[in-house]
């Protein structure tokens, strides 16, 4: 009786368990994980502390980063940028650079089920060692750049390891040559110039060491205060009164061009040093500085946007007559009812419009640390207006450069909108002052460190 028993409840127990791996299998068929689809519809955390003239404003911003990173992830998820119109795919980059580079700004929203999308993402998705052609000013300031910030923001080790590991690579390919090369394969570790100029920029030699300085603070890797400093030495020894070269040959390193004016290669070099030494102390980028504040003359009446990046160098500041009325230039192409800035004709000398923010990020710090209100109403106003002129189906487009008035799309919804231009507005909100005060931003608005005010870290 008893082994009749034992065998009956053996029976059921195993039809139970047979049930029960039927279910489980079929809800893992049929079911929708409703925490990685692209298609929910996330309700986002609200920000502390909003006042309420200015909730409308963030709960904008805050609605067309949705929007955006939603239409771009549904239909462009490998991709670095979208068309929203044709719903087409662009590979402007090589990295994912919508997805990586929104990472700051979504933090900095409280989107908490993006965030998890795009670490889940990246997680199944992104590595470093298979990364092909990419521009090495985009690979330092775009994607490290992004990653040390996502770590300052989130402290999640994950996105400090991907910053050290492509960096890692970086550095193992470009040991190998005296000078950095524009273009870099890191899968295949190679590396090819630019046909027109047989050689690389200063500017394109100089990207990189903000963010090694920003590893060195974190880690306190002396490697990459050492990479840093190789970098350094291959720039010429600057003689007095002398001009710095502006292209160094490949793979001699002799002067192709001197410096005349100032122009965007030299801007850009001046601008990344600018920054690293706000992260790193150092005599050698210091005299570089002091040398073309000397020699290097700012007319602002010859396209005077292209200056724009000297402005954004704080806390150093580049000791030039003409700064007030550039600064003055500046706040004319945002300012209503006009707002120049969306009108990239030969007037205003603007070559078109990305969502580049250098021009707006350089005014945050008046209204966090002189309680500008004019100024904040300036940039909200200016936002705002952009995301009702460029807003088109399924996305938003920047603006083509046009030799008149003429409005007209570039159809692209670029990775700055959400890593730079929206970011600038979340930055705007009263719980981030700090932040604002103490954060040193890299080229492409990326926050590398938060360190210049005896601050120990980022934290919000």
């Amino acid at each position: 009786m008893k082994k009749t028993t034992q065998k009956f409840f053996n029976r059921v127990f195993v039809l139970i368990f047979i049930i029960f791996l039927c279910t489980s299998f079929s809800l893992l068929m049929f079911l929708p994980t409703p925490i990685w689809s692209p298609k929910i519809h996330f309700i986002p955390k609200p920000i502390p502390n909003l006042t309420d003239s200015n909730e409308q404003f963030f709960q904008s911003i805050i609605n067309a980063c949705i929007f955006a990173f939603n239409s771009h992830f549904e239909n462009c998820k490998f991709s670095d940028e979208f068309l929203p119109s044709s719903k087409q795919c662009r590979d402007t980059f090589g990295f994912y650079s919508t997805i990586i580079e929104s990472i700051e700004t979504i933090y900095l929203m409280h989107l908490e089920n993006l965030s998890t999308i795009i670490k889940y993402f990246l997680q199944e998705n992104f590595d470093c060692s298979k990364i092909g052609w990419v521009n090495r000013r985009e690979f330092w300031s775009r994607l490290v750049g992004s990653f040390i910030g996502s770590y300052h923001l989130s402290h999640d080790p994950f996105y400090l390891y991907h910053a050290e590991k492509c960096a890692s690579l970086m550095m193992n390919i470009e040991k190998k040559r005296k000078h950095p090369f524009p273009f870099i394969n890191i899968n295949e570790s190679k590396y090819k110039k630019r046909i027109w100029t047989n050689g690389t920029s200063l500017n394109e030699i100089s990207v990189g060491i903000p963010e090694f300085f920003a590893l060195f603070k974190i880690t306190k890797n002396q490697t990459y205060i050492n990479s840093a400093n190789r970098i350094l030495k291959t720039l010429p020894t600057i003689k007095k009164e002398k001009k710095l070269p502006e292209i160094l040959s490949i793979p001699r390193g002799f002067v192709a061009t001197n410096m005349r004016n100032v122009d965007i290669l030299s801007i850009n070099f001046y601008r990344n040093l600018a920054i690293a030494n706000n992260i790193q102390k150092s005599g050698k980028i210091v005299k570089i500085l002091e040398n073309m504040e000397k020699t290097l003359k700012v007319d602002l009446n010859v396209n005077f946007s292209r200056f724009i990046p000297l402005l954004d160098t704080y806390p150093y500041s580049f000791k030039f007559a003409n700064q007030y009325n550039l600064k003055k230039k500046v706040i004319e192409l945002y300012s209503s009812p006009e707002f120049k800035i969306f009108k990239p004709g030969s007037n205003f000398q603007i070559s078109g419009f990305t969502f580049e923010a250098d021009s707006l990020r350089i005014f945050l710090r008046d209204v966090t640390v002189n309680n500008d209100i004019k100024m904040k109403t300036l940039i909200m106003e200016v936002i705002s207006e952009s995301l009702n002129k460029l807003k088109i189906e399924n996305g938003y487009s920047g603006i083509s450069h046009s030799n008149s008035e003429k409005f007209v799309f570039d159809k692209i919804q670029h990775s700055n909108f959400i890593s730079q231009w929206l970011k600038v507005g979340i930055l705007l909100d009263r719980s981030y002052p700090d932040l604002v005060n103490t954060a040193i931003f890299n080229e492409k608005g990326h926050i590398l460190s938060c360190d210049f005010m005896n601050k120990k870290s980022c934290d919000l």
